[in-house]
């Protein structure tokens, strides 16, 4: 019936559907990008792949085909040896992610190499917003100019101030860690330029969101974990992360802050980070579980924009150069004008969907196959798929309604007939 006669709704549906096709990664590498990549290569990232994803197709050592290869073992230690971190360093942040994944649970719980840990994604999300230039102050870019990442600058481990990325970074990073060792799961660090938080009142509120989030639900499942299912557990908890992060999103995109700092981004860029903020609603009505490094290596990195965008050059070298994330470019300016009302909507669809086991676990595959496959049998079974998971009745009075209606349908056809 929604189908049938909302069409806000039903473009919505459809929008929603395209947009996380895009931005959830590729499952099936094709056979020309495994002719642009050195799959002799044991020891090199290479973007592509950790785009694609299926890393351990590729390497033994799927780890060295991350980004965080290149630095993982030269962050500082700064919570045993210096105690003391500069927020607006990169290698100070990812360094704070570092130690939260390895001392918030241990082996035993998140594998031997803590490849497990749902932290993994927001540190991937730290190294794309720095690999993509989005640290750098929105002043400094050059509309005509298309960005490169250059390995040897100088300030490649600064985050100026003056970036709205940065600032809502800090919200996932360093409030993370401070709301741990409130909550006294990690040990206190002193913050450089502390005056930039302490008198910030929503990065306050974000490290005490994350503060009960560590305190409670987190404690909760490392507890629980001794005596229960991991993988029942582990929905449980990625339910809470995404509870916890839509109330962290919140809390920082709507300070008069992060407001001064996004108006001072290219409109493009800002239409981005605007669209990703409502992407993560779409994320979290569907508990998405690719937040672990295990659940990287297999889906991938995902093809969010590699360069910032500050004008029409930037997006015509991705219209040529990379065509899935100039289409996620597209989708999230989209997104980035979606309704309160179709939002909704489309969470509540998809939040339907992912009611099941089955439907959780495969639509980053079923969404993949509606938006990049040619085969008509492809697609069509992946929509009906989607749709009839949705439809399926989730409580006794929806089971009654679907008994009364396929009772109807079935005299109907013995009438007819």
């Amino acid at each position: 019936h929604r189908f049938a006669s909302d069409t806000t709704y039903t473009q919505s549906l459809e929008l929603t559907l395209t947009t996380l096709c895009d931005c959830v990664s590729c499952m099936y590498v094709t056979n020309q990008m495994k002719s642009e990549v050195n799959l002799n290569s044991q020891s090199a990232f290479v973007l592509k792949l950790w785009q694609k994803g299926k890393l351990k197709n590729f390497s033994s050592t799927p780890f060295a085909k991350t980004p965080f290869s290149e630095y993982w073992s030269d962050l500082p230690d700064v919570v045993n040896k210096h105690k003391t971190i500069d927020p607006y360093l990169f290698s100070h942040r990812m360094a704070l992610g570092k130690y939260l994944i390895e001392n918030t649970g241990g082996t035993q719980i998140w594998g031997e190499h803590y490849e497990q840990h749902w932290f993994w994604a927001y540190l991937a999300q730290l190294d794309w917003q720095r690999r993509s230039g989005r640290f750098e102050d929105p002043a400094t870019w050059d509309k005509d100019e298309v960005y490169q990442w250059n390995e040897n600058n100088p300030e490649k481990d600064v985050i100026s101030e003056q970036s709205w990325w940065g600032y809502m970074n800090s919200k996932f990073i360093v409030a993370t860690y401070l709301g741990a060792a409130e909550a006294g799961v990690v040990p206190r660090v002193q913050l450089k330029r502390n005056n930039l938080f302490s008198k910030d009142p929503a990065f306050l509120q974000c490290v005490s969101i994350w503060k009960e989030f560590w305190g409670g639900p987190h404690a909760k499942f490392l507890e629980e974990t001794k005596t229960c299912s991991k993988l029942d557990n582990n929905a449980i908890l990625f339910s809470h992360i995404w509870e916890t992060h839509s109330n962290i999103m919140h809390a920082g995109v709507n300070s008069s802050v992060a407001v001064a700092l996004c108006n001072r981004l290219p409109r493009d860029d800002r239409s981005i980070g605007l669209g990703w903020c409502n992407m993560v609603e779409l994320l979290a009505s569907m508990n998405y579980f690719v937040l672990t490094l295990d659940a990287l290596y297999d889906v991938g990195g995902g093809f969010l924009p590699t360069i910032r965008v500050a004008g029409n050059n930037s997006s015509e070298f991705l219209r040529t150069n990379s065509i899935n994330e100039f289409i996620t470019l597209k989708n999230l300016h989209n997104l980035e004008k979606m309704s309160e009302t179709s939002l909704k909507n489309a969470a509540s669809f998809l939040g339907r969907v992912a009611h099941w086991k089955y439907g959780r676990r495969c639509l980053p595959v079923t969404l993949n196959t509606a938006t990049y496959s040619r085969n008509p049998v492809k697609i069509s079974f992946a929509v009906f798929n989607v749709i009839t998971l949705a439809a399926l009745p989730h409580s006794f009075l929806e089971g009654s309604i679907w008994i009364v209606v396929v009772s109807a349908i079935a005299k109907f056809f013995r009438w007819k007939f």
